[in-house]
């Protein structure tokens, strides 16, 4: 009997909605409030009143008065949120000259215009730093809850059903040596067991006997990536081609493929033209086409981007082999979160100059609808990837922000230096037409992500699938 979640997931309107919009909108409130929370709270220890704080934008959904004269609100578009300071005329804190009139120095003291420059720079650059101390705050309490992966050739799981386990390898197994080469690092294991992809190796191991002592055992097996689809890119060949996760290529031009090196060697060897594949899928073969198409692959440890011909499909390792957890030291998990946002941030900069430098055509941007399907997909895979993704999305936001774009902050702490310089602010005009230039950049970005977005999420709709 299927439980009361399932049946609610099964609704045409209420499951897409669990499923994607509300892991969305929650990753969305989250970032949102901890950055403005940062600009709030910073902004009230330096004696600037706060006369709005709002999660989304229009219309006000919920709010309440506070005792400092704060109204807090959550409005209907989930895109953003901001706070209107005293003295602010929007919530972009443009200027308000009407209502910085007749007002007191006391109270001229309390308004965003009034306040010292520190004051200022201080508040603008605190949404920024929110969401860099999330990023710290979850990756130290990851860290120290689930540990790291060891490197030690030690296993800590091995999945039944996997390759792996299918070859004799249980949890606890410490590798000696494969084909009598000794073995040092879990990660020196794996590379060597895809060395000749699929070939059997002998592999030594020392397995615990349950009484205390050891015993050795050799095990004689190969890993392969296996031509089992695990995952199919939003918007690509296969998805057009209405390949489907679970799909086992069988054939490619009638020629039997037996491991993913295959399916990429048939791939490169077409040069781009039409594949004709043959699918096993439910004990049916199924038949179709595709094109390959050039798509960029961003490393995700350096940012740097390679183009390639592809065809949107990822592979189903299924090794079922994982490293054993070891147990992290507090300075050890203190360090892990203190670095964590600065390795974001390479890695984003990395791109955003590949951008700019013509390496990288920006394909990889994504937009809220991308967004939205990512934290849709971390919600189903589980709370730590779930988390994980709000901790990067928030690293995300803030050094967005921190660009010196008029609207956002980087462009405010702009203007502040060149007051800094000058002694005096950047009139109310240049600041406002500076806004306006930073506005259509902003929309313009926008438009050019979710048209990347759009391909990704509705290319196996607009194909039949």
């Amino acid at each position: 009997m299927e439980s009361f979640f399932e049946t609610l997931l099964s609704l045409p309107l209420i499951g897409p909605f669990l499923g994607v919009l509300a892991p969305f909108i929650l990753v969305l409130a989250v970032v949102i409030f901890v950055h403005e929370y940062g600009h709030y709270i910073v902004g009230r220890w330096s004696g600037i009143h706060a006369e709005v704080f709002a999660v989304g934008f229009g219309p006000e959904i919920y709010g309440w008065d506070d005792q400092r004269g704060t109204r807090w609100k959550i409005c209907w578009v989930p895109l953003g949120g901001y706070v209107k300071f005293k003295g602010d005329a929007n919530a972009a804190s443009g200027p308000d000259d009407d209502a910085l009139e007749g007002l007191s120095a006391e109270e001229r003291r309390a308004t965003m215009q009034g306040a010292p420059l520190w004051a200022r720079a201080a508040t603008v650059a605190a949404g920024p730093i929110a969401n860099f101390i999330l990023t710290i705050f979850v990756v130290i309490a990851l860290t120290l809850a689930m540990g790291a992966p060891s490197d030690r050739p030690v296993l800590g799981e091995v999945r039944e059903g996997g390759q792996g386990f299918g070859g004799g390898l249980r949890a606890g197994d410490r590798i000696i040596s494969v084909d009598g080469q000794p073995v040092e690092a879990f990660s020196g294991f794996m590379a060597t067991m895809f060395e000749d992809e699929g070939a059997p190796k002998r592999v030594v191991v020392e397995r615990p006997d349950g009484e205390g002592g050891s015993f050795e055992e050799t095990l004689e097996f190969g890993f392969s990536r296996l031509t089992r689809v695990a995952g199919v890119e939003s918007g690509g060949p296969a998805d057009r081609a209405c390949i489907i996760a679970g799909d086992v290529i069988q054939k490619i031009n009638g020629v039997a493929v037996t491991s993913f090196v295959d399916i990429q060697e048939a791939v490169a060897a077409a040069e781009g033209s039409t594949l004709q594949l043959t699918l096993a899928r439910d004990g049916a073969l199924v038949e179709t086409s595709l094109q390959p198409q050039w798509m960029e692959t961003p490393n995700p440890a350096t940012g740097e981007v390679t183009r390639r011909l592809l065809i949107g499909v990822s592979a189903d390792f299924n090794i079922g082999v994982e490293p054993a957890q070891e147990r992290v030291g507090v300075g050890q998990a203190i360090w892990t979160g203190l670095t964590a946002p600065w390795r974001i941030a390479s890695v984003t900069f990395t791109y955003l100059g590949a951008i700019f430098s013509g390496q990288s055509d920006g394909s990889s941007l994504r937009g809220p609808l991308g967004i939205a399907d990512m934290s849709g997909q971390a919600a189903a895979q589980g709370f730590v990837a779930f988390i994980l993704l709000i901790a990067s999305l928030s690293t995300a936001i803030g050094i967005m922000n921190l660009l010196p774009i008029p609207v956002l902050d980087g462009g405010h702490l702009v203007f502040f230096a060149i007051e800094g310089l000058r002694g005096e602010p950047v009139s109310a005009r240049a600041q406002e037409g500076a806004m306006l230039v930073g506005l259509a950049a902003l929309l313009g970005l926008l438009v050019f992500a979710t048209s990347n977005d759009l391909p990704r999420l509705f290319g196996s709709i607009a194909a039949g699938c």
